[in-house]
């Protein structure tokens, strides 16, 4: 009496009008992990497990997150840059993190330049990809010559963080940066380091920040730095200014920094420049 259903005449009746649909998949990258395990570090990319080997492993795989991390053998947690140029490779991978947390001692590694020329310790280079973030946590830098950390020609969107730090006996400033245009989707944040020591400037922001309209929000800030005083409490002053911003360095949230031992003639706690004293706005959103 009934003519029998195939099951195609099924599957329409209880998915009429049915369609496949796809949702996009929210953008992932792949986290990469280069080991530092060798104290001692010449500056030849060619050593493997050498700091200046794991830079350069970062900078010639482009693409996804890459991570530096340390097991230092033996256990003693210090990585001593003892190349003639003294000079390990920029970082230019915009997506990297060092983490310093030695996996063997459980403590922040020393990278240290035991003499030398004058060469910074760790330097940033924004020029070389797209938008992207940096994060340098959890560090000792010493006895560099110029800068424990320099970061140079950041562009629109990039971000850098700059955490948990010790930077100290260092030949210039313990962070400096220049060439510096973020926009309004990028940012600094340097917080919670301690910086003594060094002959320059604690943390030196000199060039503009780039353009922001002035009803944004803040993005950028130094927050909860130590600066002239050991992580022992000892006065160890550096030879510049506490904290230097720069012509149009708007928009930073400067707040609960300790600034100690300011000692030297002409050098201030915190410096800002003649041109952005005379913005509203800077005046606005920098805070001491």
């Amino acid at each position: 009496m009934f003519g029998r259903r195939t099951k195609k005449s099924r599957r329409a009746r209880n998915h009429p009008n049915s369609h496949l649909s796809f949702e996009p998949l929210e953008e992932r990258h792949m986290l990469t992990v280069y080991t530092v395990t060798q104290s001692s570090d010449t500056g030849s990319i060619s050593t493997p497990n050498t700091l200046s080997w794991a830079i350069d492993q970062v900078n010639t795989h482009p693409g996804g997150l890459q991570e530096i991390r340390f097991s230092i053998l033996g256990g003693g947690g210090t990585v001593n840059v003892t190349g003639v140029n003294g000079l390990v490779p920029n970082i230019k991978h915009a997506l990297t993190t060092i983490d310093g947390t030695d996996s063997v001692s459980g403590l922040p590694v020393r990278i240290h330049r035991p003499s030398g020329s004058v060469f910074n310790a760790l330097t940033y280079d924004g020029n070389f990809e797209g938008a992207g973030k940096l994060t340098i946590r959890d560090l000792e830098i010493s006895g560099f010559q110029a800068n424990a950390i320099l970061i140079q020609s950041l562009g629109d969107g990039d971000q850098v963080e700059i955490e948990n730090t010790v930077l100290h006996g260092n030949g210039s400033a313990g962070i400096s940066s220049f060439d510096i245009a973020t926009g309004s989707d990028g940012w600094i944040s340097i917080h919670d380091n301690w910086i003594y020591g060094n002959g320059g400037d604690a943390i030196s922001i000199v060039s503009p920040i780039g353009t922001i309209p002035s009803t944004s929000a803040i993005r950028n800030s130094i927050t909860g730095n130590t600066i002239g005083r050991t992580t022992g409490g000892a006065a160890s002053g550096n030879g510049g200014h506490g904290i230097t911003l720069g012509q149009n360095a708007a928009r930073f949230d400067v707040t609960n920094n300790a600034i100690e031992n300011v000692t030297t003639s002409g050098r201030d706690a915190i410096r800002r420049l003649r041109a952005c004293l005379k913005s509203a706005i800077c005046e606005r959103w920098v805070r001491a």
